[in-house]
């Protein structure tokens, strides 16, 4: 290989090995961006797809599986907690959405869970479960406490 009055290669010869590699890099490179962009998107609808699985999409808040887990890692954490479960079925709903339409209907039942939210301390869970049915996890081990606590969030709800 002769070299010219400099001691360099002339391009011309040294260009393909240089060309070769440069391709093999932005080749790795495009390829490592581009499992980076699906891997991303992956670990973001899979995160959508919890959410959506244990969301209410009414209230915001949990529906019945969010409630049910929850509700398990709650007491796994909690076991000196004496938990109640309290199961409320809002009676009469459909004259509401009879009488002023299902928004309303859905309006009610937003701020029947706000008001539950409000009534639960931070060691307590609300959700919706379905349609007009709601459930609490109350760390309470008497009736007469839950009564009373049910009681003070139904005339809440009523004023």
């Amino acid at each position: 290989m002769k070299r010219n009055g400099y001691g360099i290669q002339p391009f011309h010869k040294m260009s393909h090995s240089i060309i070769f590699y440069i391709g093999i890099f932005l080749f790795a490179l495009i390829l490592s961006v581009v499992f980076g962009i699906v891997i991303y998107s992956q670990i973001r609808a899979n995160r959508i797809s919890e959410r959506m699985l244990h969301t209410d999409s009414l209230t915001d808040g949990f529906n019945r599986e969010g409630f049910l887990r929850a509700a398990g890692e709650l007491l796994e954490k909690e076991k000196e907690s004496a938990y109640s479960v309290v199961y409320l079925n809002v009676k009469n709903l459909r004259y509401i959405n009879e009488s002023w339409g299902e928004e309303d209907g859905n309006k009610t039942l937003i701020f029947i869970y706000k008001e539950l939210q409000k009534m639960v301390k931070p060691q307590e869970l609300a959700a919706r479960s379905s349609m007009d049915h709601f459930f609490l996890l109350l760390d309470e081990a008497t009736d007469c406490e839950i009564e009373e606590r049910i009681r003070r969030v139904e005339a809440d709800i009523n004023n």
